[in-house]
């Protein structure tokens, strides 16, 4: 038991740091590319533009946002389910990694939408 609770404490530590990242970057966005042109870094290939999505994925369902929330709770129940019935092995670590960015982005994604409106 004390090894599953140090990967959940593990977990948390990482996940923690990877929805501050998630914020922090946004943050980044918003102040050196809201209102400016994209910014080119490889010509016809690579760019950064700032964009709003009020929907999920290429703008689809707009204004969802109550349905959106719902799914990420379901996502962040089955992470802590798989979490939880997962052997704390390091054959399992990279899925828990995996898990771990999967739930700081819903997460990251639900501040985001409950703050401002859009991701």
């Amino acid at each position: 038991m004390k090894q599953k609770r140090s990967f959940f404490t593990s977990f948390l530590i990482g996940f923690v740091i990877l929805v501050g990242l998630d914020q922090w970057t946004k943050g980044l966005a918003v102040k050196h590319l809201m209102d400016q042109p994209p910014f080119v870094i490889w010509d016809g290939v690579f760019e950064l533009l700032y964009s709003e999505n009020r929907g999920a994925a290429f703008g689809m369902m707009q204004g969802k946002q109550f349905f959106f929330f719902l799914i990420a709770l379901v996502v962040l129940a089955a992470v802590v389910y798989l979490l939880w019935k997962m052997p704390v092995t390091e054959r399992y670590m990279p899925m828990a990694v995996c898990l771990m960015m999967v739930s700081a982005g819903a997460v990251g994604n639900m501040i985001d939408r409950i703050g401002q409106g859009y991701v």
